[in-house]
């Protein structure tokens, strides 16, 4: 697994855009995310939370076990469907992606 290339606890700046997902493999979604497009792991707690951060958008990834996954007062679930897109630029080095 990608060692965080910044160990120290996240602070975000004010222009700052950070997005939580709901994963059922963090380690499949850190993959995906550093691999393909270019952010970077900058903090891991354990098996079901991890940060990742591209310039000014930081992707908080959190795991089954944690609390986004408890389920909601009421006791209904989650949605885990999306419910929002977003962009991403690639600039690409000359491959098609």
């Amino acid at each position: 697994m990608t060692q965080p290339s910044n160990p120290r606890p996240a602070s975000f700046s004010p222009n700052a855009a950070v997005v939580r997902y709901q994963t059922p493999s963090i380690d499949r979604a850190v993959s995906f995310y550093t691999r393909h497009f270019g952010f970077h792991l900058r903090m891991r707690a354990g098996p079901g939370f991890a940060l990742v951060s591209r310039g000014e958008l930081n992707l908080i990834l959190s795991g089954p076990g944690t609390s986004g996954a408890r389920p909601m007062p009421d006791g209904r679930q989650h949605n885990r469907a999306p419910r929002g897109t977003a962009a991403i630029e690639v600039v690409s080095q000359g491959e098609n992606l």
